[in-house]
């Protein structure tokens, strides 16, 4: 089953087969976690991706908006 959970974006890094995004898990970043913390090992989450499966939410909203206009506009509303 897919899920969605925040990550906050913590930097870039060149490697080989392209750059990777890294990222956080939300919760241990608001406690104040970071990479370079003592504790982060145990107590955060650091994942690493080429960007496939990330999604900004700024865009989705700008395409539910479109849709929505679009059908309002639409002469066959239901």
């Amino acid at each position: 089953m897919p899920t969605m959970e925040p990550r906050v974006f913590v930097g870039t890094k060149a490697e080989s087969d392209g750059n990777k995004l890294y990222f956080q898990d939300f919760h241990s970043y608001q406690r104040g976690i970071r990479f370079e913390s003592p504790n982060a090992e145990d107590e955060a989450t650091f994942e690493t991706g080429a960007g496939r499966y990330m999604f900004e939410y700024e865009r989705a909203l700008d395409v539910l908006m479109a849709c929505a206009l679009r059908r309002r506009e639409s002469p066959n509303k239901e």
